[in-house]
């Protein structure tokens, strides 16, 4: 007789071959709920950790709580979906905000609408965008290309939403994307084309010529509001976002990242409901207003935001967080996931096992609930998307660049093949497109052959970018926005067969 541990329980119990009703019953006993409730009353906690007791879950209460000097404590609730099932109608006979609990456990509990996992393919149409831009003709021939590729969402936007950009007017937009409006009028395909815009003019042009989406980083729905009620069927996507694209990195303080966000959407989703506009899908805003480690609180905590019951979209593609969570050392940094880089970025923001929610002051705002992740995966072997041959000739190049490559005044380095790259990890065309407030120059490092090895494009971080959008999709993102289409497409397929296996990827 021999014992193995098992990491993944579901996939195991397959194994075992039980019976298909036996097996969906012991399904729901592998999956742990937990909810973290912020200033619980003194009193509510009392009754709530024997309530818990009695129907299998548990209540876990600060080790001081049975001296009862604070009248509220933070508190962490968890147990299976059937447990929890049978605590919430005790809670709703109890007082002390007890019964409040209980509603906004059940919003979490409720089934959900299945979205689905789609592609949206990004092309920019502006020179001052942090990614390749397109000419008018470019853009075109790219459009073609994703319609053939079979994408869902094709999205558009001709002004630089990168932190520093300043406004761009409607106008300017419009001159930018007339030909592309003229072709896409005439187009008949299933794509649905999303009007990458905070201007509601450029906004109403692009309705009129065949757009569907409206995908306004402003996070101000209001300015929009009338083109989506002469325009029932137009989807709007809702973006959280702190200040403007000029100066939001000025403003990543929150008391609460995702408590915040939520608030955020909860006031802006009763806006556009009260003006009868229900096609709504919610973007959290990686990198608006977010240092790195709020955008990995954010990937790693998506599903907090499924109590919304819409369509949740994020993108993460190539920006430079991603490349600032990987190790400083030109070869870990080069390849986006070097030997304590991807560890870095898979231990940050990967999350399987239980999931959760946060419920703040009762007193204060009975609202507001936060679900978050908690891991209970063993930790991961190093590996890399390339072969030893590509590795050791990656480095190779990467050596010889670093000896042969030119460095403006602002510490940027140009590479063999005449892109300006900066230590943000974005990639210039001139060293004048560089950003002037760039974090830690002295560690601009020279990445020109590894992005020419990705054979997608040579700009970004294309590993680091597929890592995150996987761990996002798993963890409740019904929309990933990306540049590197065919790429995500293959990620897609191999996440969706694993899905229908019950086998988790990350």
């Amino acid at each position: 007789m021999k014992i193995e541990r098992v990491t993944n329980i579901n996939e195991a119990m397959k194994s075992v071959e039980p019976d298909n009703i036996g097996y969906k019953i012991m399904k729901e006993k592998t999956q742990i709920l937990a909810f973290k409730i912020e200033q619980l009353k003194l009193q509510a906690m009392q009754i709530l950790k024997q309530d818990a007791l009695s129907n299998g879950a548990e209540l876990v209460t600060p080790k001081d709580a049975i001296l009862c000097q604070k009248t509220h404590y933070d508190c962490l609730l968890f147990g299976t979906q059937k447990a929890l099932k049978l605590l919430i109608s005790k809670m709703q006979m109890q007082p002390f905000g007890l019964k409040t609990i209980a509603q906004e456990l059940k919003i979490f509990l409720q089934p959900q609408e299945d979205y689905g996992r789609k592609i949206m393919g990004i092309i920019n149409v502006d020179s001052n965008s942090f990614y390749k831009e397109f000419s008018s003709k470019e853009a075109i021939r790219q459009i073609y290309h994703y319609i053939d590729l079979g994408i869902d969402y094709i999205d558009i936007g001709a002004a630089s939403s990168r932190p520093g950009a300043k406004y761009i007017e409607s106008k300017v937009e419009l001159e930018r994307l007339k030909p592309i409006l003229k072709e896409i009028k005439r187009l008949d395909t299933k794509a649905q084309f999303s009007i990458d815009t905070y201007n509601e003019e450029t906004a109403k042009i692009a309705v009129e010529h065949g757009f569907s989406i409206i995908n306004d980083i402003s996070g101000k729905p209001e300015n929009m509001i009338k083109v989506l009620q002469e325009n029932p069927h137009v989807s709007y996507i809702l973006t959280h976002i702190q200040g403007t694209p000029k100066t939001m990195q000025k403003h990543c303080k929150y008391k609460n990242l995702i408590l915040d966000i939520d608030a955020f959407f909860t006031k802006k989703i009763a806006f556009l409901k009260e003006h009868n506009c229900s096609n709504i899908i919610l973007d959290v805003g990686i990198g608006f207003a977010k240092d790195m480690q709020q955008n990995i609180n954010l990937i790693h905590q998506l599903k907090h935001f499924k109590h919304f019951n819409l369509p949740l979209l994020i993108g993460a593609s190539h920006k430079s967080f991603l490349t600032r969570i990987l190790e400083s050392q030109p070869f870990g940094r080069v390849q986006g996931v070097g030997v304590q880089g991807k560890e870095k970025l898979e231990s940050s923001i990967t999350s399987s096992g239980t999931q959760g929610l946060e419920i703040g002051n009762l007193d204060s705002n009975p609202c507001h609930v936060e679900r978050s992740e908690t891991s209970n995966t063993e930790s991961k072997k190093d590996f890399s998307p390339f072969s030893k041959a590509q590795n050791d000739k990656i480095l190779e190049s990467t050596q010889t660049n670093h000896a042969n490559k030119t460095t403006n005044s602002s510490g940027c380095s140009m590479t063999s093949d005449g892109l300006w790259l900066n230590c943000d990890g974005r990639s210039y065309l001139n060293d004048n497109d560089c950003p002037s407030n760039s974090l830690n120059r002295s560690n601009c490092i020279d990445k020109g052959e590894f992005l020419q090895n990705t054979k997608s494009t040579k700009k970004g971080n294309l590993p680091a970018t597929l890592i995150a959008h996987c761990i996002a999709w798993q963890n409740g993102a019904n929309i990933v926005r990306v540049h590197d289409v065919k790429e995500h497409i293959e990620a897609l397929r191999i996440m969706e067969a694993l899905r229908a296996n019950d086998i988790d990827l990350l």
